[in-house]
């Protein structure tokens, strides 16, 4: 997430960079706040547009973790009744920002 970039009468707005360690592909979003639901609805455009990733490495912001948190689901029904994986999520270390070669 790199920002706040500051816009016309004092807004911040963000800029989220999703990376595909398989293809090398690189998407943007652009969000106007670094909250869970946002940033949660653009994982969601982010995987509409592309495909559903198998793990996704991120660090311990509280938007981030509070998006797995909320996408956590019953995977093993989900995997019953579907040909759907779960989603992965690994945290780098709190004090290792550049932890993974990322």
């Amino acid at each position: 997430m790199a920002g706040p970039l500051f816009l016309k009468e004092n807004n911040k707005s963000w800029v989220l960079i999703f990376t595909c360690a398989v293809y090398r592909v690189v998407h943007f979003e652009h969000v106007t706040a670094s909250s869970t639901a946002v940033f949660s609805m653009a994982f969601r455009r982010c995987v509409a547009r592309r495909e559903r990733c198998a793990s996704v490495y991120c660090d311990n912001g509280t938007n981030f973790v509070g998006a797995a948190n909320y996408l956590k689901l019953n995977w093993s029904q989900v995997q019953k009744y579907g040909a759907i994986n779960c989603i992965e999520w690994k945290f780098n270390p709190p004090t290792v920002a550049w932890w993974g070669k990322w």
